[in-house]
């Protein structure tokens, strides 16, 4: 019985820490690339390379007192401001910071290193996974 009691409380500790994780703008600071994305049909990882790949910026510059971040793709580069609550960074409008319309949930970090995030937009019920790489900005 002392065994059942202490592995629930272990498991409760560990659920409550895993999602109660809070990331600080020091953790994602830099540029990002999206090498992979999770292709929930076949539970695999695929690549997400090449000369159309997504990259996403988080800098110390701000505007109206908030951070800025860079979304580059082959649409051309897309400025937001962005705020990081819990595990979620939310990309809002540049001109309105309360239309968020790109949120990152964060489910892995290794910072300085890779993450790995649920990615949504305003327009899309949907989300997808994707493996995130931080490039080193002086290449």
């Amino acid at each position: 019985m002392k065994k059942t009691i202490l592995f629930i409380l272990c498991a409760l500790l560990f659920t409550a820490t895993t999602y109660a994780q809070q990331y600080r703008q020091s953790d994602i600071d830099g540029i990002w690339l999206v090498t992979d994305g999770f292709n929930e049909n076949t539970k695999q990882w695929v690549s997400c390379g090449g000369d159309d790949a997504q990259a996403y910026a988080f800098l110390s510059e701000t505007s109206h007192g908030k951070p800025l971040a860079l979304l580059s793709n082959d649409g051309g580069v897309t400025t937001f401001t962005y705020t990081i609550k819990g595990n979620k960074i939310l990309l809002c409008d540049v001109n309105d910071d309360t239309f968020v319309v790109v949120t990152i949930k964060i489910v892995s970090l290794k910072r300085g290193h890779c993450f790995v995030g649920w990615v949504s937009t305003c327009n899309s019920p949907y989300s997808a996974k994707f493996k995130f790489t931080k490039i080193d900005e002086k290449e």
